[in-house]
């Protein structure tokens, strides 16, 4: 799993029920329809798309001619917003630097959401999803993009971690199939979730499992052109580097990004993610250790420690694999640190999981150092599973400094946290851009699941496609529907900047906007600290995260200068759940 601090980038990283003239209107556009086609002369041609003169939505790499869809995209009919009334077969063939065959057709799509939800109205529950689409009817394009055709749109899944593989490779079902396992069925409800509650002009979104292994670059990379040549992609959702370049390579839209910085999205456009960008999270992580920690001695852990003049030391991941242009420098935590207060990281250890031969020893080795230097105070901007073993090597040889948890890779997650020894992560300390932890059935994934499936149940846990996935998705969905029927991957970014920003209201919600320079959304955190002995308001285990100041949210520069209580106070909660 890559961590949001990867290198090259900046690190730290209900169906309702249709009104009566919902009901009859399809009937009506029917009739029509079927008089055009008794009248009118079978020669007549009908207009191609209109092209785009935006030259951002052109890529010389792209192999947009001359691919035609192989595999058919078998669809259950639906009425709902984004299905077709055919099944989505995918006729269509690959465009042409934005140029559309004469494939497409003309149909009527009602709106899904004609009351909408909130004020101003949202096409969903959620309170990330976009604003209410309004009633279309017309010639979406056809293929106006590789990828695309009048009917489906396809999206690459291409990611490491054994929960969100299924048990086969391709395109994502619509129907239940014999055995499914638990991914293989969230998969397919959220496809069909999306697919009936979003405005997609006569398309159906298609997922697209490709389950690499073992985890390199070249396996990552081998995925996205095997999906590609099979199942032409208009888009890839994954965090490792190696997919996106490829991605982008291929003139294809990156999505599923953890991380990366604001300077990578400026050089990697059409890209975006939902999580904070490194950019943000290291200024943040800076500020908090400049405002509540510089410049007084260490007090979050035990003697002999405790006391002492905080000297900071760091381990940092420079994992080419998980990265889109190779290894960063310590340089990219540093000078956000100085910038600030003038402050440094004494002792810095860098680590490749794929590189290093006996990581457990270069670990231990590296701790050693830590201590023999006398590091008080330890961040790890880290993968969440190689951060497992670097603290029990702290464990090991019996040294507990103050660690510092920057919002990583899920890292704040609580039911990762549960992993690392609580002696050690009982004195973690950082920040969190995460929602505030809720029970599971309010958060938006199972609702989401448990409309399409109420009898069902979504793959949940600490790296599920439930918690992890769905937030992201929604966000593409977002910007397919703003983007219009015109799709291309230049207009999903646009689509994007077009989403309401919006303020982390109620508390426990992320805040945050799409725009210029601001590819990625979440732009707020909270202050938190692991507290052993509390209770994950999710599973119920032993070990949460508490958010102080009843979870109050903080942009860059916004983080008190005065003495808080750490340790002390925290909810790990939001009031009423």
């Amino acid at each position: 799993m890559p961590t949001g601090a990867s290198a090259g980038r900046q690190p730290v990283a209900a169906t309702r029920r249709r009104s009566g003239r919902e009901s009859w209107l399809p009937l009506a556009y029917l009739a029509v329809a079927l008089l055009v086609i008794a009248f009118v002369l079978p020669s007549a041609l009908r207009p191609p798309a209109q092209q785009s003169n935006q030259s951002a939505e052109l890529s010389p790499n792209s192999p947009h001619q001359g691919q035609s869809i192989i595999a058919a995209f078998s669809q259950a009919q639906s009425g709902t917003a984004g299905a077709g009334p055919n099944q989505a077969g995918g006729t269509g063939g690959a465009a042409g630097s934005g140029a559309a065959t004469p494939t497409a057709v003309v149909r009527p799509v009602a709106a899904y959401c004609p009351f909408g939800y909130g004020d101003p109205p949202r096409q969903t529950s959620s309170l990330y999803a976009a604003p209410c689409a309004p009633v279309w009817q017309g010639n979406n394009g056809g293929a106006t993009w590789h990828g695309v055709s009048a009917d489906v749109f396809r999206v690459a899944i291409v990611e490491c971690d054994g929960d969100y593989h299924t048990t086969y490779t391709g395109p994502t079902p619509n129907q239940p199939q014999p055995g499914e396992s638990s991914a293989d069925t969230t998969w397919r409800v959220y496809q069909q979730y999306f697919n009936s509650h979003f405005q997609f002009y006569g398309r159906q979104l298609q997922f697209v499992q490709t389950n690499p292994q073992p985890c390199n670059s070249t396996d990552f990379v081998q995925a996205v052109d095997s999906a590609n040549a099979q199942w032409p992609l208009f888009a890839v959702s994954s965090p490792f580097g190696a997919a996106t370049d490829e991605a982008q390579r291929l003139g294809l839209l990156a999505t599923g990004l953890v991380g990366n910085g604001e300077q990578w999205f400026a050089a990697h456009q059409p890209a975006f993610e939902f999580d904070m960008s490194g950019t943000e999270l290291t200024q943040l992580t800076s500020e908090m250790m400049c405002k509540q920690l510089e410049g007084h001695p260490a007090a979050f852990t035990v003697p002999p420690i405790k006391g002492r003049s905080r000297v900071y030391g760091a381990f940092l991941l420079a994992d080419s694999d998980t990265t889109a242009s190779g290894a960063y420098s310590p340089a990219d935590i540093q000078n956000p640190l100085a910038r600030q207060c003038g402050a440094k990281w004494s002792e810095v250890v860098t680590y490749d999981p794929y590189v290093n031969a006996n990581l457990a020893q270069y670990l231990a080795t590296a701790m050693t150092k830590m201590r023999a230097a006398g590091v008080t105070t330890l961040a790890c901007f880290c993968d969440p599973f190689t951060a497992i073993e670097i603290i029990n090597s702290a464990s090991q040889q019996s040294y507990f400094p103050e660690w510092i948890m920057p919002g990583t890779a899920s890292m704040d997650l609580n039911q990762l946290a549960e992993y690392y020894d609580p002696s050690q992560w009982g004195h973690a300390l950082g920040i969190s851009a995460l929602e505030i932890p809720r029970p599971m059935n309010e958060q938006d994934c199972y609702k989401a699941f448990k409309e399409m499936d109420p009898g069902g149940t979504p793959q949940t846990g600490y790296l599920s496609i439930c918690t992890i996935q769905f937030p992201r998705l929604l966000q593409l969905a977002d910007g397919v529907q703003l983007a219009g029927p015109h799709l291309t991957p230049a207009n999903v970014i646009k689509g994007l900047f077009k989403m309401p920003a919006r303020r982390p209201d109620p508390q426990w919600s992320i805040g945050g906007y799409y725009g210029p320079g601001h590819w990625a959304f979440s732009d707020y955190i909270s202050l938190v600290w692991y507290d052993p002995t509390a209770t994950d308001p999710v599973t119920g285990n032993a070990g949460a995260y508490r958010y102080m100041l009843n979870g109050q949210r903080f942009q860059v520069g916004q983080i008190p200068t005065s003495p808080l209580p750490w340790f002390q106070s925290g909810i790990t909660t939001v009031a009423g759940s």
